[in-house]
């Protein structure tokens, strides 16, 4: 694997400790072999993986919870977002929530 050669390369050349991770719920689950020193299971707390083979083994341990703040009217040719990336075909309405774990 190349980042197996890559990391310890760039591990023999530090004088610190590395901790190397690539695996994300989907990788957890699929690819042992790049487990390395950690992993990331992100979305599989809730109980998602990335098909319904994953998901059907995986138990929520939390849950996300959320409120609606903000409801805006967005016009049709009107763009929003980050670099007002998103342009709207229509009217539509646009709701802003916030989430926390639980």
């Amino acid at each position: 694997m190349r980042y197996e050669s890559l990391s310890k390369t760039l591990i023999d050349g530090l004088s610190y400790p590395v901790i190397r991770h690539l695996c994300n719920t989907s990788g957890v689950l699929n690819y042992p072999e790049a487990h390395f020193d950690m992993v990331r299971c992100g979305i599989g707390l809730y109980g998602f993986g990335n098909s319904e083979k994953e998901t059907k083994n995986l138990i929520p341990v939390a849950s996300l919870k959320s409120i609606i703040s903000q409801i805006h009217q967005i016009k049709k040719g009107a763009s929003v977002g980050y670099n007002r990336a998103f342009k709207s075909t229509s009217d539509i309405e646009n709701c802003y929530t916030s989430y926390w774990s639980c």
